[in-house]
């Protein structure tokens, strides 16, 4: 009994001296940001001053300006490499950066990691004419959306055929559409799979699905669509065209007045196989140069694509000229860590990088990626939001964001052309979407943040213009990500001393939140009738999960030592550690108590929990990963092949289904069990059926990329 005892006191010692140290951390922060000591509690009054004063959101809209003028399809197209080039030239301009170009091979045939490349695409002219009446419906030097990406070049006459959604075979069951154009409103690429690949058409239009009430409401606008740029469908590829609401209505009217309606497409436009680039410029630190932290932004897009994403990469020239400007001054010195700056094709070319740099994931020790970064936040109804890593590689990252966003929520950034908007904010746990999913993947080993705006309603659209830029949301992303940046890669005993109470602080804060939602999860169940079935399990589950959340949270404080390890940090680390392992310890027991007086109050007799035997067999699968990277969902669903449909089937009822596909790669180690990964990922998405862990691991064993 008498070691029991101890252990009982220095748990509750230990737990009250992190107590202790995050109320003193929570008086100190509070106190710098309510103005009694002005200033970050990471960054210095003087350095954010000067920061706010340097950064020139105008200047980026500049940078928007002029990029967005290109048609920049990835896989090295014209419109990619002149703002590739344009990019170039700017940063060589600063002579500060070690500017290099990275090509890879852009085919569409030609994978790297597991991503097909992009093959080059051009396309001089587009145009879709009503023959009936010969009016113009589209053109693409007026509305360069209109044009599906990777369409090849036709001119052609036929008959318009309407197939509703036009995406699934039975939306083609009695129409014959062979030598015919199809109109249809479902997505552009599996319109043009079910009509043209499939049944013979000359070509596809499509019209919004008119389920987004924002969208209808928007009668100019026009989607964007691409289609499969796969080298073998490249002779069997035509043209599709997007259409506006009104347009689509136009040729829809005389169809439905029963007319034979007839439509002539002319398109000059061809793919080839080519090279692209990345670009990237290093600014190579003065102590530690093999250390690096990575800004990365998507460079390609459509024309205009204003947010998406010049914003982002137009963003990444200011941080660099701005970090150059500083240094000219001696505001700042040159940082201790290397800062790169990296301009990809968003995901596809971005694999083309990683599959040659395979020493990034030693080097890179955090990522930032800047993707729709300039909404103005009223004509987009948008919000900003930062991605947190992903819990298969937990890191300090995403607490560094999250401090400068509150900061800059608690002063008022406005620049000079921009709106007065109220600062508005959200912190999301890791997904996918952007490139810091690339990062991100524990074969690659950046933990990466994405900073942007989602729920922009004219995403990948025509309007996405510079009529929806905000110079202040640019100022305020900007400093943001600025300050991040320059707080790593100079931080010294100090500022990694700071860090690491902050994460452990920030960790422990998550847990409680979690219990919370654990306990509520247990009312939840025991107002069911087959209470006594289930409470017993969710405690349990409860508490695998918090050992989950305890292994993830110490991980990120360690991943504090990346930046700087000397005896002092390790022993405030282990002092930290232990600590939250201690409040692991006291949340567990509360959810003990808690249940206990739940089924008191209730008269409920649970049974006790035991491992079904579908849950005893995932203990004995323990999955080995073949390969680096992240899957791409068109590297997935060609190879399941018919079995893609499954998947397609299943996302209806499981929205987070691709982030769990993720974080079961993620977490496949040849270590963990596929139950131990099943817990990890409920942990970080919810419980979601067995089945499907189990579906999803065997066809990865199917087809080669894992072993078990």
């Amino acid at each position: 009994m008498k070691p029991l005892k101890l252990k009982k006191i220095w748990v509750n010692f230990s737990l009250i001296r992190f107590l202790f140290l995050l109320v003193i951390l929570a008086i100190n922060s509070q106190a710098q940001i309510r103005g009694t000591e002005p200033g970050g509690y990471f960054i210095k009054k003087e350095l954010w001053k000067a920061f706010l004063n340097e950064y020139s959101a105008e200047t980026v809209a500049k940078h928007i300006k002029a990029l967005s003028q290109f048609h920049r399809i990835s896989g090295g197209s014209p419109g990619y490499l002149k703002a590739a080039r344009y990019v170039t030239e700017e940063m060589r301009s600063l002579e500060a950066y070690e500017v290099e170009i990275k090509k890879h091979v852009a085919d569409g045939e030609k994978i790297h990691l597991k991503w097909r490349s992009m093959p080059g695409w051009d396309i001089q002219e587009a145009e879709l004419w009503l023959e009936n009446t010969g009016e113009l419906i589209t053109r693409f030097s007026d509305v360069p959306v209109s044009v599906f990406v990777y369409s090849n070049g036709a001119d052609v006459t036929g008959e318009a055929v309407y197939v509703g959604r036009g995406d699934r075979d039975q939306d083609y069951q009695g129409i014959h559409v062979e030598d015919k154009i199809v109109l249809a409103t479902g997505d552009g690429n599996r319109v043009h799979q079910e009509a043209v690949i499939e049944r013979g058409a000359l070509g596809v239009v499509v019209g919004p699905p008119g389920i987004d009430p924002e969208r209808l409401g928007t009668p100019n606008l026009v989607p964007l669509h691409r289609l499969r740029s796969n080298k073998s469908l490249r002779e069997k590829t035509t043209f599709g065209f997007s259409l506006s609401h009104l347009q689509f209505q136009k040729i829809m009217r005389q169809i439905e007045r029963g007319d034979n309606v007839r439509l002539h497409a002319k398109v000059k436009a061809r793919q080839y196989d080519t090279e692209s680039v990345t670009v990237s410029a290093l600014l190579k630190g003065s102590e530690f140069p093999q250390k690096e932290i990575i800004f990365s932004a998507h460079l390609d897009h459509y024309n205009p694509g204003a947010n998406d994403n010049c914003s982002g990469s137009a963003s990444l020239l200011e941080i660099a000229r701005t970090l150059k400007a500083l240094m000219d001054r001696r505001i700042i010195e040159r940082p201790k860590r290397s800062i790169r700056f990296l301009w990809v094709e968003e995901m596809h070319g971005f694999a083309g990088y990683l599959a040659k740099d395979e020493s990034l994931g030693q080097r890179g020790i955090a990522g930032i990626n800047l993707d729709m970064v300039g909404e103005d936040l009223y004509k987009t109804r948008s919000i900003l939001t930062l991605i947190r890593t992903p819990f298969s590689n937990p890191s300090f990252i995403g607490d560094v964001m999250e401090h400068m966003i509150k900061y800059v929520d608690s002063i008022k950034v406005i620049s000079p052309s921009g709106s007065s908007q109220q600062f508005n904010y959200r912190i999301l746990g890791f997904r996918g979407g952007s490139d810091h999913f690339m990062l991100s993947d524990p074969t690659i080993g950046v933990p990466a943040v994405d900073i942007g705006h989602s729920l922009d309603f004219l995403h990948h659209t025509n309007l996405d213009d510079l009529k929806k830029i905000d110079t202040t949301e640019l100022k305020r992303v900007g400093i943001i990500s600025l300050a991040a940046c320059h707080f790593l890669a100079d931080a010294g005993e100090e500022e990694v001393f700071r860090l690491s109470a902050e994460v452990g602080a920030q960790g422990m804060k998550r847990m409680a939140e979690e219990t919370k939602i654990y306990m509520d999860d247990l009312y939840c169940i025991s107002l069911k009738e087959d209470a006594k079935l289930q409470l017993a399990r969710h405690l349990e589950e409860a508490k695998i999960f918090t050992d989950i959340l305890v292994k993830k949270e110490t991980k990120a404080i360690g991943s504090v030592e990346e930046l700087l390890s000397t005896p002092k940090q390790r022993k405030l680390m282990d002092s930290l550690i232990d600590s939250l392992k201690s409040f692991g310890l006291l949340q567990k027991q509360n959810l003990q108590s808690f249940y206990d007086l739940l089924c008191k109050m209730k008269k409920i007799k649970p049974l006790p929990f035991t491992l079904t035997s579908e849950e005893m067999d995932m203990k004995e699968i323990v999955p080995r990963r073949l390969f680096r990277g992240p899957i791409s969902q068109y590297y997935f669903e060609d190879l399941m092949g018919e079995e893609r449909q499954w998947y397609r089937d299943y996302s209806q009822i499981d929205s987070d289904w691709i982030n769990r596909r993720t974080e079961i790669i993620n977490f496949i180690d040849g270590k963990r069990n596929l139950l131990d990964i099943y817990y990890a990922v409920s942990t970080e998405y919810g419980r979601s059926p067995l089945f499907f862990y189990e579906k999803f691991i065997n066809d990865l064993k199917k087809h080669g990329l894992i072993e078990y």
